[in-house]
């Protein structure tokens, strides 16, 4: 379990430095030269500057959204026992899949396949979490947007177009902040799981952060049954290969179909789980065990 441990670590402060690294690169070119950026700007119409703007800002919320969720992934999985991680891997799902990056579902796949049942209350423990994100990330995304139209020299408010998406931008993102603060109010306290179980008004907040993580998964869903059915056209295209490069790729196939699977049924457990009054239950699905026996490999997560 501690090479599981670690692991996972790294695969968040890699994921973190990417993060950095690519927005480093991204501020430099834009900056760099921003008054040739500034002048290509008026090629487009007001609310397409608008617009443009938005999407610049969202880098830099993406960038918090990266390092908050990574961070808070690493101190899960520092702070917890073997058991407790163990137990409940949804918790590092929904932080993950959050997260996102190419390495989350093979991440989520080293977490040891047997059968475990909760310890925490989901519920509680997400609205904790997205409460810090949607303040704190909130203003950073609103702060972002005035900032980078200010150095471009862009009016967001200079056409009706522009106000109207503007004013959509700052109404979404206020409520998600006030919605934040408000959630925080309850959710930041020690004895908040307990009072969560006393509190209708508490649930009622949970419930639309449970919402919005169940999009999120159901997404992640999508996207593994796109990566089978990408696996199973591979199959498919293989016939014209020799036998050794049949084999190969029949084989990654087989493992990449149950991977995919795997994170489908994390991901399920996790949407049932969040909804539960009672938890969420993970049961160890054999078929990911048996494919890598077939290769000829013990599982990771039984030698560590």
């Amino acid at each position: 379990m501690q090479a599981v441990r670690s692991r996972i670590i790294i695969y968040n402060y890699i994921g973190m430095f990417f993060s950095v690294f690519f927005l480093g690169l991204y501020i430099t070119a834009l900056f760099g030269n921003v008054e040739g950026f500034s002048l290509a700007m008026n090629d487009f119409t007001p609310v397409e500057q608008t617009l443009l703007v938005m999407v610049l800002a969202f880098l830099f919320y993406s960038l918090w959204k990266t390092i908050y969720f990574g961070m808070t992934i690493i101190k899960f999985v520092k702070t917890k026992s073997d058991e407790d991680i163990i137990a409940n891997r949804f918790m590092l799902a929904v932080y993950s899949l959050t997260l996102g990056g190419f390495l989350t579902p093979w991440m989520l796949t080293k977490i040891p396949n047997v059968d475990s049942n909760s310890t925490l209350n989901p519920r509680n423990e997400i609205a904790k979490v997205y409460t810090k994100n949607y303040v704190i990330g909130g203003s950073i995304f609103i702060a972002s947007y005035f900032a980078i139209a200010a150095a471009l020299k862009v009016n967001v408010f200079a056409t009706q177009d522009a106000q109207l998406a503007s004013y959509i931008f700052l109404g979404i993102t206020g409520a998600a902040i006030a919605l934040g603060l408000v959630g925080g109010i309850f959710f930041w306290k020690k004895n908040s799981a307990e009072a969560y179980e006393k509190s209708g008004f508490m649930k009622f907040i949970a419930g639309i952060f449970i919402f919005i993580v169940t999009l999120e998964l159901i997404l992640k869903i999508i996207s593994a049954i796109l990566t089978i059915i990408d696996a199973i056209a591979d199959i498919a295209r293989s016939n014209d290969r020799n036998f050794l490069m049949k084999f190969l790729i029949w084989m990654n196939s087989l493992i990449t179909i149950m991977y995919s699977i795997f994170l489908i049924k994390i991901c399920w457990a996790t949407i049932k789980g969040i909804w539960s009054k009672n938890g969420v239950t993970m049961k160890e699905f054999a078929g990911l065990t048996n494919a890598e026996e077939k290769q000829g490999r013990t599982p990771s997560w039984k030698t560590s």
